[in-house]
């Protein structure tokens, strides 16, 4: 490091940081409060890069990067794991619980929207327990996952971003009407901020539910498939007439043996990591190709795998199914697909792992 500090009023100090990507060295520099970086990057965009936010997470001067603990709790939940529960929802409850509290809606409503009403009101309930947060995820854990509001959420986008032809490809008509209900329900999402009682009228929903359900997607109004989760756990719960779900017994958090370091498949794209080996594929196999396997496939078969779905999942194996229909795929050819390119994927992910280490100079797990 080099400090000019005494030949000029501004600080000026550099560091060499180590690439995490390759084998390069770039030079960090400050003065005052301007930042620079050697990368081809910053010298392109003149934006932060992840070099100069490396160093400034070495500094305490940003929070660090806890991207692998988030991805790390949604995988935990959904492979049953509660040593790997355990050893990410105590990090992000000591070092980033803004996060999970904000997430705490999406983690419920992803994996079980039947418990969604409760994550709802812990989010909301600035006085929620350690405790109960960990009893409820616990219970989300070790229960069969039902991922159909996050399954017609996705059939949502692709509806208003492709094009999808819902008469064409759910056969089932109670099925089709559902989910033309449900678009019915998002092209008047507006209502329900212009006249509440107008949009309740369209549900029939208790007012109280449907109040918890709304505040969750408010709160995350930017994120369009989070939000229409929401949406379609507010109509479940409707036309199921849901009854409070209760939650069970289960091991507390200090009762579990905390995992010994988070595994592989959790630094998918949601982590800084993962997106590194996701533009890697770009690059190399071409936008196209690399967007099925770093983002579909790298999903369906790795990332979103449960250690068991309840028994009636139409929507989510129909969202697959439509998925890779887009990409003139079967699930059956998808999957050998994965089987071929899993390693690859597998290979550049801890690459990417050990290579941060390296910059870090310590574990990141």
């Amino acid at each position: 490091m080099v400090n000019n500090s005494k030949s000029n009023p501004k600080v000026i100090e550099e560091w060499l940081v180590p690439s995490w990507t390759s084998n390069a060295i770039y030079t960090v520099k400050r003065e005052g409060s301007k930042w620079s970086c050697s990368c081809f990057y910053w010298l392109q965009n003149k934006k932060q890069c992840k070099h100069i936010t490396q160093k400034k997470q070495e500094l305490g001067l940003v929070k660090p990067d806890f991207s692998h603990y988030r991805s790390g709790i949604q995988k935990s939940i959904r492979r049953g794991s509660l040593p790997l529960l355990r050893k990410c929802f105590s990090k992000l409850w000591e070092e980033d619980k803004s996060w999970l509290f904000w997430r705490l809606p999406v983690l419920a409503v992803e994996e079980n929207w039947m418990y969604g009403q409760i994550a709802v009101g812990m989010a909301l309930d600035k006085e929620t327990e350690r405790e109960s947060v960990w009893k409820l995820l616990a219970n989300i854990t070790l229960k069969s996952k039902n991922k159909e509001a996050e399954g017609i959420a996705e059939l949502l986008y692709l509806y208003k971003t492709r094009g999808f032809d819902a008469e064409k490809y759910i056969e089932d008509e109670g099925k089709l009407r559902i989910f033309k209900e449900i678009v019915r329900l998002k092209e008047n999402e507006n209502l329900w901020k212009e006249d509440k009682e107008k949009y309740w009228e369209l549900y029939s929903l208790p007012l109280d539910m449907s109040e918890r359900f709304f505040k969750a997607m408010k709160r995350r109004i930017n994120y369009a498939g989070p939000s229409d989760m929401f949406v379609v756990a507010a109509y479940f719960s409707t036309i199921f007439e849901l009854e409070p779900v209760e939650l069970d017994e289960v091991p507390k958090e200090e009762e579990v043996e905390t995992a010994e370091k988070i595994p592989w498949y959790a630094y998918d794209v949601h982590t800084s990591w993962g997106k590194i080996v996701y533009y890697q594929l770009k690059k190399v196999y071409g936008e196209e190709m690399g967007e099925y396997l770093g983002n579909e496939l790298w999903w369906f078969e790795e990332s979103a795998v449960c250690d068991k779905l309840v028994e009636d999942s139409y929507w989510w194996s129909k969202n697959r199914e439509i998925w890779y229909r887009t990409r003139g795929k079967t699930v059956e050819q998808a999957e050998k697909d994965w089987v071929v390119w899993r390693p690859e994927i597998k290979r550049r992910v801890v690459e990417k792992i050990i290579a941060r280490e390296r910059a870090f100079g310590q574990k990141q797990s």
